[in-house]
């Protein structure tokens, strides 16, 4: 292979990956490749570790719950929808700064007195919250990363 005059080595193919409009240079791949050796349990899904830091708060806030009120017919993904909505409507109003999911209906009720709520979908942070939320998208990770358990309800035991 000739190398061109203006290149410092050959174009290695399989390092760059395959460009397109977005990543003209075709280097992303490279970054991505060398982001995830240094922090592998960040997606494309779960990129903020903010996201992983509010899981983590919301479930160690469940266990504490259920040892006050193990009597109570709570479930976790429930509670931690609840504290993941009062999250976000604080982070919004006094930051005007929620960059993890449902930012959009955050921004846009920053300025109404906050409300959060299971039944009433109006205040959701979007749309099937549980799934899309951090809630559905921090757990499987979290889990791999080995910060969760098996049951992805409770914090490993370090």
């Amino acid at each position: 292979m000739t190398i061109a005059p203006h290149m410092l080595s050959a174009k290695d193919e399989e390092l760059l990956g395959v460009a397109n409009r977005t990543d003209a240079m075709g280097v992303l791949a490279v970054w991505s490749t060398r982001a995830r050796d240094i922090v592998p349990h960040l997606t494309q899904q779960t990129t903020e570790v903010r996201g992983f830091q509010i899981l983590l708060e919301g479930v160690r806030l469940w266990d504490t719950y259920v040892q006050k009120y193990p009597e109570s017919d709570r479930k976790a993904a429930d509670f931690f929808i609840l504290m993941e909505q009062a999250v976000a409507r604080f982070v919004g109003r006094r930051d005007r700064d929620w960059n993890l999911p449902g930012a959009r209906r955050v921004r846009a009720r920053a300025g109404e007195d906050p409300c959060i709520s299971l039944n009433d979908r109006h205040w959701h942070l979007m749309d099937s919250q549980r799934a899309n939320g951090i809630w559905g998208l921090y757990r499987g990770a979290a889990r791999r990363a080995k910060l969760l358990d098996q049951s992805m309800e409770a914090l490993t035991q370090v």
